[in-house]
């Protein structure tokens, strides 16, 4: 008796120890597990956070502004231009070079081109990406640290997929900005040709997407008459003044104290 109890014993013994070895291992799996897990959550969290757009480092003003054409503008554009962004921010700048006309390379209708049909009529739309891109590297070339490029091709954004036939786009991290004349011209709409309404709206669209690369963290006025405002068709684009409202000519007005310009 006292020998079938001692085995029984030595039997459960065994068996307390195999489960106590299991049951350790369990648990210092669990533990490496939830240490991984946390990891891996702390990780994505901070993924996540850093693909959150950040603010964008105020440029130091002043600066020298490109005006840049991929084709050739109506005669007198060119200089009607320049008075409008002198007349309004000129003290933001060193200088305001014409870069003349630039021909589009071979490439760059190699590829980001979509073609879509607007009032019976077939257009290619080119990425504004490719137009950044081009104009930051032209700009380098020419020391001008801002440019503004003019193109006759109809342009999509390339940050936001369905916004196409777009009147301009500015890209404030390369200091590029990029105006599409095609929607702005009155026979895209099936009208009679403007010339001053055409340059009314090439002016106003510029000083929008000039003042984006000046108030770089400040993206449209809520003002609908204001230069800075977001004009979703060219209606909403004629609705504009062509000039900054009270509120955004504040905010031009504290850089220029800042930068004692």
């Amino acid at each position: 008796m006292w020998q079938v109890k001692t085995k029984l014993e030595f039997q459960l013994n065994r068996v307390y120890i195999y489960l106590y070895r299991k049951t350790t291992t369990l648990q210092k799996k669990v533990h490496t597990f939830a240490s991984n897990l946390q990891r891996v959550s702390g990780s994505v969290k901070k993924g996540l956070t850093s693909r959150k757009r950040q603010p964008l480092a105020p440029l130091i003003f002043p600066k020298h502004l490109g005006i840049l054409c991929y084709n050739s503008l109506p005669p007198g554009f060119s200089k009607t231009i320049t008075e409008e962004i002198a007349r309004n921010i000129h003290s933001f700048f060193y200088s305001m070079r014409d870069l003349e006309v630039w021909d589009l390379p071979p490439h760059f209708f190699e590829k980001d081109v979509r073609q879509r049909k607007r009032a019976s009529k077939d257009y290619l739309l080119h990425s504004t990406k490719k137009f950044f891109s081009l104009s930051h590297k032209i700009g380098q070339l020419s020391r001008t640290n801002i440019i503004i490029a003019f193109t006759d091709w109809p342009i999509y954004s390339s940050h936001h997929k369905n916004a196409e036939f777009l009147f301009g786009e500015a890209n404030r991290e390369l200091g590029v900005s990029i105006v599409s004349l095609a929607p702005l011209r009155e026979d895209f709409y099936g009208r009679e040709s403007d010339d001053q309404l055409f340059l009314e709206r090439v002016l106003k669209v510029t000083m929008h997407e000039l003042g984006h690369q000046i108030l770089r963290n400040f993206n449209h006025c809520c003002d609908p008459t204001c230069v800075l405002s977001f004009a979703k068709d060219i209606e909403a684009v004629d609705c504009r003044r062509m000039s900054f409202c009270v509120t955004c000519q504040d905010k031009i007005e504290k850089l220029r104290v800042a930068f004692n310009l």
